[in-house]
């Protein structure tokens, strides 16, 4: 086991982008999955565990511990896998500006 140093520690900035990157494919998830958002209270405050991010995992669970301590209610959302990003762009052509025909 590795001791935690500041070295090793994520930062505040990295925590924060992390977990906005996750808050953005959670809220997309939400959107495609309705049923799964009545599940949370609107009093939750959301707390991100990637099993794929073991550093930010345990970082988030110091988050909901101080939440918790300050009586809040935590509800940890486990993330598997997070697939790929694709492009959802389809019928996509690349035309020179000068030979560019307008769009019918």
């Amino acid at each position: 086991m590795v001791p935690h140093t500041a070295a090793s520690r994520m930062n505040r900035k990295t925590i924060a982008e992390k977990n906005l990157r996750l808050g953005y494919e959670f809220s997309r998830y939400l959107i495609e999955h309705p049923a799964f958002a009545k599940k949370i209270s609107s009093a939750a405050e959301i707390v991100f565990l990637p099993a794929e991010d073991h550093a930010l995992c345990r970082e988030n669970l110091k988050i909901a511990a101080s939440i918790r301590a300050r009586g809040g209610n935590p509800v940890l959302v486990r993330i598997g896998r997070i697939a790929p990003l694709r492009s959802r762009l389809r019928f996509v052509r690349v035309e020179n500006g000068a030979n560019a025909q307008p769009a019918l």
